[in-house]
């Protein structure tokens, strides 16, 4: 494999692990009252896919962009499942504790959208720019 299409095989593998983030977060954004999804987000393997694969979407600002706004999204949503985890660990009380589970996810359903949009995106214009598209991706997706 020469080191263009590794790059794209590369490419590949962040959309896979882009569309696994935002189902995590569709999931988180359905649970029920009082309960919550306790996935911390790691944009560790999409940031050095990046890195490894610039030389072919260094031309387009539309992934960079959006994926600027996903870490950032990401960063806070992490920030505050931690916070969460801490409160949870001092047991304050049912009330409280189910009070502030609710925020974080209402805090993803508001941002959730959002990131949905940069998630298309970035599978967008790599679709038509470069040919490269999920290989896991359902119909309803």
């Amino acid at each position: 494999m020469n080191n263009y299409e590794e790059k794209r095989e590369k490419l590949t593998l962040m959309v896979v692990e882009l569309r696994h983030i935002g189902d995590s977060l569709y999931a988180h954004c359905n649970v029920p009252d009082n309960y919550f999804i306790n996935d911390i987000y790691n944009m560790e393997m999409i940031d050095r896919i990046m890195v490894e694969s610039y030389s072919i979407i260094k031309g387009n600002e539309n992934i960079v962009m959006a994926l600027n706004s996903i870490r950032r999204f990401l960063n806070t949503i992490n920030s505050q499942k931690i916070i969460l985890m801490n409160i949870l660990s001092f047991s304050r009380g049912d009330i409280y504790n189910n009070m502030k589970i609710n925020e974080l996810r209402n805090l993803i359903r508001s941002i959730f959208p959002e990131m949905a949009s940069n998630i298309k995106i970035i599978e967008s214009v790599l679709e038509n720019n470069y040919g490269i598209i999920n290989p896991y991706k359902t119909a309803s997706q």
